[in-house]
């Protein structure tokens, strides 16, 4: 992702591939899968991460259908935990490795 004339980020949202350690819930219905997403340290803190987020999976939803989305969080990355939080998405019991599974449903 470009801010102004400086690339500070990367996404990757897309239609997800079933495995096994997903969440039994996931298994019911087609799903969106969020692989990774980064946002350059200094741009950091400054609501862009957010914005990007959203935008994203509106865009996703618009092109492609409304589904829910997964993601696995590294379990001591606390600054990530609250953000995916704040942005709808339900820290589950789930784990794969040192990554807990984070859903947001529709």
């Amino acid at each position: 992702m470009k801010y102004y004339s400086r690339y500070i980020g990367v996404i990757l949202l897309g239609e997800a591939f079933e495995w096994k350690t997903d969440p039994p819930e996931m298994k019911k219905e087609p799903f969106y899968r969020l692989m990774g997403f980064i946002i350059d340290k200094n741009y950091r803190g400054k609501g862009i991460g957010g914005f990007v987020l959203e935008k994203v999976i509106r865009l996703c939803y618009e092109e492609f259908g409304i589904r829910p989305i997964a993601l696995g969080c590294h379990k001591d990355n606390y600054f990530a935990e609250r953000f995916y939080l704040a942005h709808g998405f339900e820290k589950t019991g789930y784990m794969e490795g040192n990554d807990f599974y984070f859903l947001r449903h529709i």
